[in-house]
């Protein structure tokens, strides 16, 4: 563990950039779980990233219609929320774009400028989401990181 003056030497070198570095590599390490927590587990059920239906401003609905299920050959049942889920295209091109101080999720399908015009708050987790990952897999690990660095 050391002497006091060795903790303190290590206690300066824990600088927030030193922080903000080890949560970004930690977010890096989960962001097929996060991508899979926007898709499968937020758009997948009709679900935006404010929490709220999936709402389309064009059609003014949350969910699909008749004529949907018909064209869709039954895959898309009316009365069921929206889901995104057509070719898959539009999943598989998710990605996050981790800057300095953010992440940002987003896709790189063609379809996407149409989408998110038509749509609010695609890209994301719900505060319950995003703070289940933090207590379940970045608070856990931050807190190795740093106990590591004291040699604790």
């Amino acid at each position: 563990m050391g002497t006091l003056q060795e903790q303190l030497n290590l206690a300066r070198k824990l600088n927030p950039q030193r922080i903000s570095n080890r949560i970004f590599d930690i977010i890096r390490s989960i962001e097929d779980e996060l991508l899979d927590l926007n898709t499968k587990g937020q758009l997948n059920q009709g679900i935006n990233a404010s929490g709220g239906k999936l709402y389309n401003k064009k059609t003014k609905r949350s969910l699909y219609s008749p004529l949907t299920e018909e064209i869709s050959g039954g895959k898309k049942k009316a009365g069921t929320p929206y889901t995104f889920e057509d070719t898959g295209d539009f999943f598989k091109g998710f990605f996050i774009k981790v800057y300095k101080d953010k992440a940002v999720f987003g896709s790189n399908d063609t379809k996407t400028p149409l989408l998110v015009s038509e749509y609010d708050d695609l890209f994301g987790l719900t505060d319950k989401n995003l703070r289940s990952k933090i207590n379940s897999k970045i608070l856990p690990e931050l807190i190795s990181k740093i106990r590591g660095h004291f040699g604790i």
